[in-house]
């Protein structure tokens, strides 16, 4: 059985992401919605990725620029990692008797 792929594109127009989803030469088309009344159990899900797959599909979310929430404090992560290898560097530079170069 060949792999599946999976590939996301923007559509700015429609403001949503196309997701496809193909496995060889055929593709996924219809994902149908079946309405369960309270208390009935779910139909089988119409698709189940394996784990190698659901990572695609997180690269693929990630290359059209899609971020987990909360993430907006990777710049701030990167600064105060930068600053403490500038403490580090320093204390190094400090410790060798090298001049420092700013």
């Amino acid at each position: 059985m060949k792999n599946i792929e999976i590939r996301a594109e923007r559509s700015i127009h429609r403001r949503s992401v196309d997701l496809y989803i193909r496995q060889g030469n055929s593709f996924c088309k219809d994902l149908i919605m079946e309405n369960v009344e309270d208390g009935m159990s779910p139909p089988q899900t119409p698709l189940s990725l394996s784990h190698q797959e659901a990572q695609i599909l997180i690269n693929e979310l990630w290359r059209v620029g899609f971020r987990p929430e909360g993430s907006e404090s990777t710049k701030d992560q990167i600064d105060a990692m930068n600053n403490h290898l500038q403490d580090i560097r320093k204390i190094a530079f400090d410790k060798l008797k090298i001049k420092m170069f700013e």
